[in-house]
C-alpha cells in the first residue's frame, strides 16, 4: 500500500513537471515571435526612413534596435549550458 501511494505521488510530480515545461516552452515561443515582429517592424521603419531621406532619424531608430537585439541574442547563446 505504501509503495502504491509513493508511485502515485511520483506520477503526480512527473505530470506536474511535464505540464510546467510545456507551459514554459509555449511562453518562450510567443516571446520569440513577438520579439521578431518588433525587430522586423523596427528595421522596416528604418529602411522606410532612409529611403525617404531621413538618414539621421533612421540611424537614431536603428541603433537602439540593433543594440537591444544583439544583447538579447548574445545573452541567449552565452547562457546556454
Amino acid at each position: 500500500m505504501i509503495i502504491k501511494q509513493i508511485e502515485i505521488t511520483d506520477q503526480r510530480h512527473f505530470d506536474f513537471a511535464r505540464e510546467s515545461v510545456k507551459r514554459r516552452a509555449a511562453g518562450m515561443i510567443v516571446a520569440i515571435i513577438c520579439g521578431s515582429v518588433i525587430a522586423v517592424s523596427g528595421y522596416a521603419s528604418v529602411v522606410w526612413l532612409a529611403v525617404k531621406g531621413h538618414d539621421l532619424a533612421a540611424a537614431i531608430v536603428g541603433l537602439p534596435i540593433t543594440t537591444v537585439l544583439a544583447m538579447v541574442v548574445g545573452n541567449r547563446f552565452l547562457s546556454r549550458d
